[in-house]
């Protein structure tokens, strides 16, 4: 059955739809919400899926906040990338309404299944793929100024070429204060409740649930000790330091670029830098619903210009017109 409808695009312009349900839906692990199948009847790749809320007035509001930080953290990332190719490693937002009783996000279907189901099947010869996939795919959250704090078997999915990085609705952007987010083992000590939960997110975040996944898919088993990596010899450089603080870890580039031996998959000059409007964007809605976590950017600070009195008007008339007498005497003579 065809159903109408109605989203805001990321570039912010409504589109009217006609959508099929393809399948059951689901629930997303551990969340407030579902994830429904649709075809968009209008376009080539139609394969869709609609987040929605499923709970009562009693759990409402976090899962607003939930369904925001998805299509917040979708939002950055499209408009990061542009019209550039979107890495197949993140899902991507294709629309959302927000500011209904109803609010969606429209995301393209995801792609492979959960690592969850692949793990200790992972063959020898994916491993490499899996490695660089995954951390390519955290390189662009970092280029994107995006912490995905919920990075687990669940989130993460495989279609046995590459890895696909999911559900952001955890997700917060850097140098915002940390709170307590994700869930054990899964999360970081810094998003566990505890004296470590103090300072800002940081593109690190996310290395350390990275790294722990990494040991997760090639064992079976959960990283309690770093004297288990001796059972993955082949990970033990590549996640040396990755358990540290946050401060001491490398960041998804260094375990790219210097450990993988991959170029960078991100642009030279394409960091999130040069988003400070859609990220003023981002900060503004954000403080509109959570004045205290997300306050206010302070400005940067313009240089002070003191004003220079005008240079001096220089009178250049009266010996020009010495000039030009000179050489009228000079004419006169020579004519004669």
């Amino acid at each position: 059955m065809t159903e109408e409808l109605r989203y805001i695009n990321p570039w912010g312009m409504w589109v009217d739809a006609k959508v099929t349900p393809r399948g059951e839906a689901f629930a997303l692990p551990g969340l407030p919400l579902r994830a429904r199948p649709l075809w968009l009847e209008s376009e080539a790749e139609g394969d869709c899926e609609v987040l929605q809320i499923t709970v009562g007035d009693q759990d409402r509001r976090r899962a607003y906040d939930l369904l925001d930080n998805e299509i917040l953290a979708g939002l950055r990332l499209v408009w990061l990338v542009g019209s550039g190719p979107y890495p197949d490693g993140l899902s991507r937002l294709r629309g959302y309404v927000h500011d209904t009783p109803e609010p969606f996000a429209l995301v393209h279907r995801y792609r492979g299944d959960p690592v969850g189901a692949h793990a200790s099947q992972l063959l020898t010869a994916d491993r490499r793929a899996f490695q660089v996939s995954l951390m390519t795919a955290l390189r662009w959250l970092a280029a994107a100024g995006i912490a995905h704090r919920g990075i687990s078997p669940d989130t993460v999915r495989w279609d046995h070429t590459s890895i696909q990085i999911t559900n952001f609705a955890l997700a917060t952007i850097v140098g915002t204060p940390r709170t307590v987010a994700g869930h054990p083992p899964w999360a970081a000590p810094e998003q566990r409740s505890g004296p470590l939960v103090r300072g800002v997110v940081t593109d690190r975040d996310d290395v350390w649930a990275a790294g722990r996944l990494l040991y997760y898919t090639w064992t079976q088993e959960e990283l309690t000790s770093r004297d288990q990596l001796a059972r993955a010899p082949e990970l033990v450089e590549l996640l040396a330091g990755v358990f540290d603080a946050p401060e001491n870890r490398p960041t998804a580039r260094e375990l790219l670029v210097e450990r993988l031996r991959v170029p960078d998959c991100v642009p030279r000059g394409l960091d999130a830098d040069p988003l400070a409007e859609g990220r003023e964007s981002f900060h503004s809605y954000r403080r509109r619903k959570h004045p205290e976590v997300d306050p206010p950017v302070r400005p940067l600070a313009r240089p002070i210009v003191t004003p220079q009195p005008p240079a001096p008007v220089r009178r250049v008339w009266p010996w020009m017109f010495g000039v030009v007498l000179v050489l009228a005497v000079v004419i006169y003579l020579v004519s004669r």
